[in-house]
């Protein structure tokens, strides 16, 4: 298991290079890495499904040192598999199939072949429109970590592209069902409460807990959205609140999705809408799920008080 507090450079030690040499796995997980972006290369859609020639580009990119929160859609990914590859010979979407899709009967892989149905994927320009903010950026920076590559296009969906469905792209096309990312989140909460045994199914008891553990609350100023994380990459309330979730962690993503577990509620949720829709469109599909579930499970906690 990686060790989120030592250096990528341990496992990795051409990553030092560009002063990286400090840069934890965990820096990595939160988007504090201060590696967004490919900046020195610009990258072809015909070479991003390429996940070790990816990790070389990376490994030669320097450091930037300011802000610490810098969100970045695909160097996360390609860093994690390489480490991945360097501690077990095997790519992460191969090294999760073995040891936790398969055990765990999830529908869950990367591209058309790691799971049974995949459907496909829709939004409109309007959609792909936002981020012009950021590809057009009067920095450089910015435009490099939303336009190299370009993740959205207007017109035809890329990742409906057979060739895009079929590529490799660590944190980008991943594809599953939100049964299996629930049951996923579910496990990781009986790992963390000790309910699998010593070494849990997906790890132990005390790895999960420092995955979740805050490490800080941050506004990211290419997003304008404050942030924050677990030591893990999970995310976790911006905005520290009582209740029912106010011990979420998890994940969500541009389009509409949300994914998390509410451990002292011992619920694990996930919405995987296929359609995206932008932010104008005022998106509130999964957040009035999060509250109807909310709510219910409010309201049966008060009748179990009462009775």
């Amino acid at each position: 298991m990686l060790d989120l507090d030592l250096p990528v450079a341990y496992y990795w030690p051409e990553f030092a290079s560009g002063g990286k040499d400090r840069v934890t796995v965990s820096d990595v997980a939160t988007y504090s890495a201060g590696v967004p972006a490919i900046r020195q290369q610009r990258i072809d859609q015909s070479i991003v499904n390429d996940a070790r020639l990816m990790a070389r580009l990376v490994e030669r990119e320097p450091r930037v040192e300011e802000p610490r929160l810098i969100y970045g859609p695909f160097t996360l990914g390609w860093i994690l598999d390489e480490l991945c590859v360097r501690t077990t010979g095997m790519e992460a979407r191969e090294l999760f199939r073995r040891e936790i899709a398969e055990p765990l009967e999830l529908d869950f892989g990367w591209g058309a072949a790691g799971v049974r149905d995949l459907a496909s994927v829709h939004h409109d320009d309007a959609f792909a429109a936002q981020y012009d903010v950021f590809n057009l950026h009067e920095r450089a920076l910015v435009r490099d970590i939303w336009a190299n590559p370009i993740a959205f296009t207007k017109g035809e969906v890329q990742w409906n592209r057979r060739e895009r469905q079929e590529a490799y792209i660590p944190a980008a096309n991943g594809a599953g069902t939100a049964r299996s990312i629930a049951k996923l989140y579910a496990t990781l909460i009986d790992d963390l409460y000790g309910r699998n045994g010593e070494s849990g199914v997906i790890a132990d008891s005390s790895s999960v807990q420092r995955a979740i553990d805050l490490k800080f609350r941050e506004n990211d100023e290419t997003l304008g959205f404050p942030f924050a994380y677990g030591y893990g990459g999970f995310r976790r309330r911006s905005r520290p609140r009582a209740g029912i979730d106010g011990d979420m962690f998890g994940h969500d993503g541009g389009g509409g999705s949300a994914h998390f577990a509410w451990p002292s509620a011992g619920i694990a949720l996930s919405y995987t809408p296929n359609r995206l829709l932008d932010i104008g469109n005022a998106d509130h599909r999964a957040s009035s799920l999060i509250r109807a579930l909310k709510g219910a499970l409010e309201v049966t906690s008060t009748e179990r008080v009462a009775s």
